[in-house]
This record gives C-alpha cells, sequence and structure tokens, in this order.
C-alpha cells in the first residue's frame, strides 16, 4: 500500500495560511501595544500597588500563598474600552525565604530636625544615599509616620529611632517588634544626650518624667541595638542597667559643609587680640548660669577688654533678657562682646567659618549629663582652624579628657591662650588638630561602612537553593558562601 504524500501545491497553501495567521496575530499584538497608554500603565499600577498596600491591622494577617494573580481593571469608569490584565505579584509569603536578599530599607525616626538629628541620622542617610545608593542595596530615608505596608516591610533592613521616649516613638516600636520575627529587620535606638539627668539650668529639667523614663528604658530593651554618640554614655547607660548591645558611632563632620581642603588657616603672623569663641548651645546657661560658672566667669570678667568674644545663638528670654548668663547682660548691651543670633544646621558652618575665631572653648560643669556629651564642638574647631579648649572634670570624665588643651581653672586658660600666641607655636598646634580631623569625616567610606555595618549586623543571612523561586533572579548576587547579607 503507498504511502499518502502531499502535495506541493496543499504545502504551499498551508503556510500561506499559517502566514496570514502570524501576520494576523502581529497586527493584534502590536495594536494591543499601541492601546497600553502610559495613563493605562500607570493606573494598573496604582490598581496593584493599592492592592497590595494594607495596613498591618488591616491585612498583614491575611497574606495569600506564594503568589497572588491579580485580575486589575485598567479604565474602570469605561467598561466599553477596559483592558484587563494578569499580574503576578509577590507577597510576603513568596519573598519570606529569602528576605535578606534584597533588603535595601532604612527608615529613621526623629521628631525634629535639630542639629542633633543632622549629625545623628540626616547627613549620615544622606551620605550613605550618595555613596551606596546607585548600587539599589541601600536606601535611608527619614520619617515621622509609621510604616507599615506588607509590601514594604520585606524590604526593610532596618528600622533606626532617634531619642525614643516619646509616645509616638514607642508605638512604633511596639508594632514592628511584633512584626520582627516574620519580616526580619533590625531595630535600632540612637541616643546622644543622658537625658535621665538634666541638669537643673537646662530648659529640660524636671521635664522628663518619670513616664518618659520608663518609656525609654522599655524601648531600649525591646530593641536589637542602643548607638550612642560617646564612651561616657555607653558607660551611663551600662551603670543603669541597660543590658541591650550598645556601640558607639562618633560623631562625624560632612566634608561639604565643614571641609577644610583648600581653607586651612594657618597663621601668617602672631596674634595680637584673640578671638575666643562660644559656639554650643544656649541650653547650657538655660535657666542660670550653668556651665558658666566657675573658671570660665572668672576668665571671662578678667578678660573681657583683652580679647574679643563672640557667642553663638543668642536670643531672647520671655522676660526680654538675652539668653546669656546674667554678667553678661550688660558687657552685651555695651557692645564689649559680640553676640550672634542661632543659625539653621546647614547654614552654621559657614557663618562659624566666617567669624574666623583664633580660639574655641567649651566650658562644661562637672555632672553626668555633661560625662555624657561628644566631642563635637572639638572637631567643629579643628575644622574652622580655631585652637579647642575644653574642661576637665575631677572625676577624670570630661568629654574633653583626650584633648591636648584643658583648664581646671582660670589661669589654665590664660596659660593656654598667652602660649599658643605665637604664629609657630599656634600653627603647630593647629596642624595637630587637621591631622586628627582626618578620620572624622563623614565622607570617609570606611566611617559609612561602620554605619552601614550596624543596620544589618546581627541579621542572619538566608541560603538560597535551587528549591528557592528567587534562585535564578538572585544567584548572581550571592558571595562565595552562597550568602547576601
Amino acid at each position: 500500500m503507498s504511502k499518502k504524500h502531499n502535495s506541493p501545491n496543499s504545502q504551499k497553501a498551508s503556510s500561506k495560511k499559517s502566514g496570514k495567521k502570524i501576520a494576523q496575530l502581529r497586527k493584534e499584538i502590536s495594536d494591543l501595544e499601541k492601546s497600553l497608554t502610559p495613563e493605562m500603565i500607570e493606573k494598573v499600577s496604582a490598581q496593584v500597588i493599592a492592592s497590595q498596600s494594607n495596613a498591618l491591622y488591616g491585612g498583614i494577617a491575611n497574606t495569600a500563598e506564594n503568589y497572588l494573580s491579580k485580575t486589575v481593571m485598567v479604565n474602570p469608569n469605561a467598561p466599553e474600552d477596559t483592558l484587563q490584565a494578569n499580574v503576578s505579584v509577590p507577597t510576603a509569603a513568596a519573598i519570606g525565604p529569602v528576605a535578606l536578599v534584597e533588603k535595601p530599607y532604612v527608615y529613621g525616626y526623629t521628631s525634629d530636625f535639630s542639629g542633633s538629628a543632622q549629625f545623628r541620622m540626616i547627613f549620615p542617610f544622606n551620605a550613605i544615599n550618595a555613596h551606596f545608593g546607585h548600587t539599589g542595596k541601600l536606601q535611608c530615608m527619614v520619617q515621622n509616620q509609621i510604616v507599615t505596608q506588607e509590601d514594604i516591610l520585606p524590604f526593610v533592613r532596618a528600622f533606626w529611632f532617634k531619642n525614643p521616649f516619646e509616645s509616638n516613638r514607642s508605638y512604633e516600636i511596639y508594632v514592628y517588634k511584633k512584626y520582627q520575627e516574620r519580616y526580619q529587620y533590625k531595630l535600632i535606638a540612637e541616643l546622644d544626650d543622658y537625658v535621665f539627668e538634666y541638669p537643673e539650668w537646662h530648659p529640660l529639667h524636671g521635664k522628663f518624667t518619670i513616664d518618659d523614663a520608663r518609656n525609654l528604658l522599655d524601648n531600649l530593651r525591646k530593641v536589637d541595638e542602643v548607638v550612642v554618640s560617646s564612651e561616657n554614655l555607653k558607660r551611663l547607660l551600662v551603670e543603669l542597667g541597660v543590658n541591650t548591645p550598645i556601640t558607639l558611632m562618633p560623631n562625624l563632620l560632612p566634608k561639604a559643609y565643614y571641609g577644610t581642603d583648600i581653607s586651612k588657616r594657618y597663621r601668617l603672623k602672631d596674634i595680637a587680640k584673640p578671638t575666643i569663641l562660644y559656639n554650643g548651645t544656649n541650653y547650657h546657661y538655660g535657666n542660670s548660669n550653668g556651665d558658666f560658672d566657675g573658671p570660665i566667669k572668672e576668665f571671662i570678667l578678667k578678660n573681657l577688654d583683652n580679647y574679643n568674644f563672640i557667642f553663638m545663638g543668642v536670643g531672647r528670654r520671655l522676660d526680654g533678657s538675652l539668653t546669656l548668663p546674667d554678667y553678661l547682660q550688660v558687657p552685651a548691651k555695651e557692645g564689649r562682646i559680640k553676640i550672634m543670633p542661632h543659625y539653621a544646621p546647614t547654614e552654621y558652618p559657614y557663618a562659624l567659618r566666617q567669624l574666623r575665631p583664633d580660639f574655641v572653648i567649651a566650658p562644661l560643669a562637672e555632672c553626668a549629663f555633661n560625662e555624657a556629651k561628644s566631642d563635637l564642638r572639638y572637631l567643629e574647631s579643628a575644622s574652622t582652624g580655631a585652637i579647642f579648649i575644653g574642661q576637665s572634670f575631677a572625676n577624670g570624665n570630661s568629654p574633653y579628657k583626650y584633648c591636648r588643651n584643658v583648664f581646671e581653672k582660670a589661669s589654665d586658660i590664660e596659660e593656654i591662650v598667652n602660649r599658643l600666641l605665637n604664629k609657630d607655636t599656634f600653627n603647630e598646634a593647629l596642624k595637630l588638630q587637621y591631622e586628627e580631623l582626618n578620620t572624622r569625616w563623614l565622607d570617609d567610606v570606611n566611617n559609612l561602612l561602620n554605619i552601614v555595618k550596624i543596620f544589618g549586623e546581627g541579621l542572619n543571612g538566608v541560603q538560597l537553593t535551587p528549591e528557592h523561586e528567587q534562585y535564578n533572579q538572585f544567584k548572581n548576587r550571592l558571595d562565595e558562601d552562597g550568602f547576601f547579607r
């Protein structure tokens, strides 16, 4: 029995018919692509995001299986023009097995945008974004509202809370702690003041209540790590009974504001009448003379006409008096000392340089609150080309105990100033300060990496295997051990 063969004509007809079908399909695809306008795509995105952005209390417990297949309406207001699209959206359960593979987000919470917030959160976050943002692996954001969307939480590496004793911080830490095991992020608290013992002259004395203290201690217990600005503050917290791991993150200067590479102020001649600047907050003498009692008072009153004194951050109290120690009210009105207003943190470094001080002085009364202070004033002094003079404590715990020029009594200050009036001696002391400043720039990648390490240290990496759906997607990003942290 002979085999039946298709004739050449039938093959040509079949090929022609197939070609028409392909052409028709191409036309339909082309028409479909033309119909997908940017507006439609935006609406699809909005629909998908809305469907997956449930608040924790509303929908976090109802997460679906591995992937949700969503049918979304592009144009629900005009059904005849509606295009339906099936979109696969990864849910928390799908992301869970490899939650640490992509955890770029760090959220920082602060109640204000003061100089403290700038140095301890905003400046570092901006620098980290500038250096690592292009990699897509790290993005730091400053918040003042709680973020609880289930399409965001799996990708969060850390939540960072500055001075977390307010009630809203307590609520945020409670919520994030509740869901931490599921989403595997890190909770970090940051302190740069020993708020448990405000001195009596401080405007916040008596305003930090027992409830505030209880909230703060409870929050420090809940977080994974506490970050502080000085070794003394770490010691005081340990003595208080805080047993959460405490890490020192010293203050760092952003070069964009404080850079000295082309503006180093070596003196070309001896100093005839030195300019002495106080650039700290007026909280140091808020309700009384405070830190400006004792040897600093004796030194200033003795030398009002011998030196040029400048005070920054001066305003007025409700009674009309200047925010200065009482013994400087009259000299300020007579013009015997120069007073400068408060400056925004981003304007302050420029104003500081414009004043061109020879010395920056930092008096501190001996107390636990002042022991916990950082050496930020020393760094600012070095960056502006002025010799720093700090006060020492009898117990040896002054924040300036490692500085070269410190005083216990008024005569110590005079001795330091007189010794450094010679330009060569002054320049040698200034050079040492500049050299020490080299390790304290925020822009130093090593310093930034130390902060980045805090964000993720302690989080366990998740090893990928071919059984994980995302293995092929992420395998090229793993380290030699098969981990991405």
